[in-house]
């Protein structure tokens, strides 16, 4: 089933809404935590800089594309905590997380895009991809790469067909502006900013002001949900400026194993899968194993498990075995955590003083040299 979300026409003629195409895949009422999960960059490697690198992605078959390491399995293992154990008898947990994929990807790529995810044995809920003929036929083609009010207008669409209540986690990369769109819904729906400081945070963002003054007619509070987690892949060559306090409660990784390690430490997915995860991450994502060693060492100075100390033992017997060097030094993955969201100090004015600070350097640095 496809959605046209549209609310009322923008301002100018032009309604920023009618960018959204949604498809519901599953009934996702009974399920309070949620995963919303960005594609180019943070799914699959993309470079896209540009028209032209659009429309050769386009042209590319299923298996042209190619899924960042360990990011299928990571999702597996997010939405159903442990997908190597059997299935409940109950009824209620047959479903697993909700997961909606939101791409700047213009419709038309879904169906390479199903395909591609068939074939990496992944499932999902709901996808959302941008109807670029909208902006095309408007003459708007300024706004092909900008996806702040579309992604914006997407997530919140997901959060209000949520139950009540719901928590969402957040998944994005650091090539765009994902970071800053997860933040400004974290502190909206955390009551950090009302609703005008919110739409001044989307102009700050670069929405325009006509557009920003659309979202008054549908943005409210979502019936009490919030977000629990920022993650945001470090992509090849780009690179996501801090600004401490805000960066200080977004999750950033490297490599999807890292990932998976924080959520095993926040108990949202079962330490029983470890041992069977480890040899995935290894064997079909390539991950090292002394790279594995050292993040599931830091990981057992947090938590205490029989299962993560089994699996760390079986790796270093193997390390030692196949005679590896131990990983160190500035290479070695780091296992760091970000501050809850629900903490954030900053509000309202304040917060947006330095908001300005943080995409004065996004828009200066977002691409490394």
């Amino acid at each position: 089933m496809e959605k046209f979300w549209s609310f009322r026409a923008g301002l100018g003629n032009y309604d920023f809404r009618r960018l959204i195409n949604t498809r519901i895949l599953e009934n996702t009422q009974n399920k309070p935590l949620h995963i919303v999960c960005d594609i180019d960059k943070t799914y699959l490697e993309t470079n896209i800089t540009g028209t032209l690198q659009m429309l050769r992605i386009a042209f590319e078959e299923p298996e042209d594309k190619i899924t960042v390491p360990g990011a299928s399995l990571f999702l597996k293992l997010l939405r159903w905590e442990n997908p190597y154990e059997p299935m409940p008898e109950s009824s209620k947990n047959l479903l697993p997380r909700p997961l909606h994929f939101v791409s700047a990807s213009p419709p038309q790529l879904r169906k390479v895009l199903d395909e591609k995810l068939c074939l990496d044995g992944l499932n999902w809920s709901s996808d959302s991809f941008k109807n670029q003929a909208y902006n095309i036929r408007k003459g708007r083609l300024d706004l092909l790469r900008h996806h702040v009010a579309y992604k914006t207008a997407t997530t919140l669409n997901i959060i209000e067909e949520a139950p009540e209540n719901s928590e969402f986690i957040l998944i994005g990369d650091n090539a765009e502006f994902d970071a800053y769109i997860y933040f400004g819904l974290a502190a909206y729906l955390d009551g950090k900013l009302n609703s005008s400081q919110y739409l001044d945070y989307l102009i700050i963002g670069g929405v325009q002001k006509e557009v920003a003054e659309d979202f008054k007619s549908s943005l409210k509070r979502n019936k009490n949900s919030r977000i629990r987690l920022i993650l945001i892949r470090q992509a090849p060559k780009h690179y996501l400026p801090l600004h401490p306090p805000i960066t200080d409660y977004i999750n950033q990784f490297e490599q999807y194993f890292i990932a998976y390690c924080l959520m095993l430490r926040k108990g949202l997915i079962c330490h029983d899968s470890l041992e069977k995860a480890v040899r995935e991450f290894h064997n079909r994502s390539g991950y090292a194993l002394p790279e594995i060693a050292s993040v599931l060492g830091q990981l057992a100075d947090d938590i205490k498990s029989e299962s993560l100390e089994r699996t760390l033992n079986l790796v270093k017997t193997l390390i030692k075995d196949l005679g590896l060097k131990q990983a160190g030094g500035k290479e070695t993955m780091k296992l760091v955590e970000a501050k809850n969201l629900e903490d954030i100090a900053l509000t309202g004015d304040d917060l947006l003083h330095e908001v300005k600070k943080w995409v004065q350097l996004l828009t200066q640095d977002y691409a490394t040299k």
